[in-house]
């Protein structure tokens, strides 16, 4: 039998945010479960609809392309590190349309761009295709796209507009 207490806790705990299941575990550990317990807790929160796997997938992915900007393949890294199923990523990844993963892309290249040249004028010149960035230049805008989870491809594409 578990406290109720503790099930009040986890209830909030998912209640706050969207959790996954290998969050809401590690949360139980931390209060000092067992795994039995964390288990009997999990179907509990489960069934009362407080913790749903699919719903934790979805809402992961719209918050960070709208909020944070990534791109499919740091989306794809933090749902396996969350412990979500290949299958469900792919649909929660179905989400994200073309569109949407341009227009994060292009946001985080200006961003980027701005950083470096401080002069809306040049950035808008780069962006048209009008003017060249040099090697270096472009490798420190390619390394930080792709840690942003966006692929080689997509960001060469975009840099030679």
């Amino acid at each position: 039998m578990i406290d109720p207490k503790i099930i009040l806790k986890l209830e909030r705990f998912c209640a706050y945010q969207e959790r996954s299941q290998r969050q809401v575990e590690e949360k139980g550990r931390k209060l000092g479960l067992s795994q039995t317990q964390i288990n009997l807790a999990m179907v509990e929160l489960i069934q009362s609809n407080f913790l749903n796997e699919e719903r934790f997938a979805f809402a992961y992915v719209k918050g960070k392309v709208n909020i944070k900007g990534w791109g499919r393949n740091k989306l794809i890294l933090g749902l396996k590190r969350a412990g979500i199923s290949q299958s469900l990523i792919n649909k929660a990844l179905l989400t994200v349309g073309v569109d949407k993963n341009e227009k994060a892309l292009n946001i985080q290249l200006r961003k980027k761009l701005k950083s470096l040249f401080k002069i809306e004028d040049k950035v808008d010149l780069i962006l048209d295709g009008e003017e060249e960035l040099d090697f270096d230049t472009r490798n420190k805008v390619v390394r930080f796209l792709l840690g942003k989870g966006f692929e080689y491809d997509e960001i060469n594409r975009a840099l030679r507009n």
